[in-house]
This record gives structure tokens, sequence and C-alpha cells, in this order.
């Protein structure tokens, strides 16, 4: 049996014009929508917010905000990493397992800068810096991705990623050297598979990073593949 309802689109959700209730569609299923021409808008797909900046440029723009002497590369530009999306109550139809793993790609050489104040000496001392990264696959998780999302830094992702396809299940928050791992060998296209022997959390490659930065060992800035 058919239902039809006359209702409005305000913050997000759909509302009955006559009860003034909420109507939630049911995950999966399929609807007739019409409205008048003016009424809809036909999302183009994201584009990125602006060209990456090269490494020379990307350098330029780290001695500009941190000074000399006050930033580390820490990853490659075009670098894939792998997050994961905990969710702490799932709902049955609509999420089938309590975690999604997905791979994104940094458009940019990845940063690190030290705080100020801070000596140097311990990796806490030391944050990300932005950097434009990209949705690229959903491979843990049985996902379908609408929107390969931009962002101007991991953590920013990681929050768009959230309230786009998990809108109110978690937090928009996370510890990006905890969830974040980055792929040893040198990926150029998704798909991937989750092995643990093949991937460096970001931790432990910044631990890495600064360690060999405090020793005043030989480090070469890019040469990543000796810490990965």
């Amino acid at each position: 049996m058919e239902k039809k309802f006359f209702v409005r689109f305000e913050r997000g959700h759909i509302i009955d014009d006559v009860t003034q209730k909420r109507i939630i569609p049911k995950y999966g299923k399929k609807f007739w929508i019409s409205g008048d021409q003016d009424a809809f808008i036909e999302e183009q797909e994201e584009k990125m917010p602006y060209e990456p900046l090269s490494s020379s440029k990307k350098e330029e723009e780290m001695i500009e905000k941190y000074g000399k002497g006050n930033f580390i590369k820490l990853l490659d530009a075009n670098t894939y990493l792998r997050f994961r999306v905990g969710l702490a109550n799932p709902k049955k139809e609509e999420d089938k397992t309590k975690s999604y793993h997905f791979t994104c790609v940094i458009k940019e050489d990845l940063y690190l800068f030290k705080i100020k104040a801070q000596d140097g000496t311990k990796k806490e001392n030391w944050r990300l810096a932005d950097c434009l990264c990209q949705l690229e696959d959903c491979m843990y998780g049985d996902l379908v991705l609408y929107e390969k999302l931009y962002a101007e830094s991991l953590s920013s992702l990681f929050s768009h990623v959230v309230m786009f396809y998990f809108s109110l299940k978690r937090s928009t928050g996370c510890n990006v050297f905890k969830e974040f791992y980055a792929f040893k060998e040198k990926k150029t296209k998704a798909p991937f598979s989750i092995n643990f022997e093949n991937e460096i959390q970001l931790d432990q490659l910044r631990e890495k990073v600064v360690s060999e930065h405090v020793n005043h060992k030989k480090y070469t800035i890019g040469n990543t593949n000796s810490f990965i």
C-alpha cells in the first residue's frame, strides 16, 4: 500500500506539514520525490578546495608558518593511509559492523611542527601540520561512498567522514596519531587489504622521526622510506 505525505525539508530533517512530526525514511527503501523545479539542488561531485602545493611550495609555507628548524617532513605527497571509524551502538538495519575502515590519500607532503616553548625532545612536542587530503575508499564495512570528501587536515577529514556518513552515531573527534596508519609500500591506487605488517601507525612514525631528529643522526628531509 502506498503512503503519501506533504512535507518540508528543514535543518536536515523531513517534516510532515500536517502533523509537524519528523518522517524517517527506512534504510534501503526507495521513494518517489516530487516538488517544484526550484525545490532541488542536484549536487555535483565535490571539487578539490585548492590546488595541492608542490614539495618546494609546501616547504616554503612551513618556513613562513613555523620558522626554520621547527618542522620535519613525515610523509611524502600521494601516500595512502588507513583509518578506522568505530561505532559504539550500530543500528542493525544500517550498520552491519561496529567499525569501518577507510583509505585516504594526502595530496601534499605531510609535516610535523614543533609546539612553541617546547624543546622538541619528545614526540608529544610535535603536532601534525595541515595537509590537503582526500577520502579514497571504504575497505571494510560494506559502505558505498557517495562523496570522496576533501579536507585540509587528517583530523578534519575524519570529522567530515563521521558527519557525512555517520551523523549522530559517534563524536567527530579522534587522535589522528593513534587512528591513522600509513602504508609502507608506495601504493598508487586503491583498493587495499588490511595487513598490519604493511602499515605503520602515525604515532610510531612520529616517534621514529623525532628520535632521529633529536639525536642528530643522518637525516634527509623527504626520505621517508628509512622510517617506514
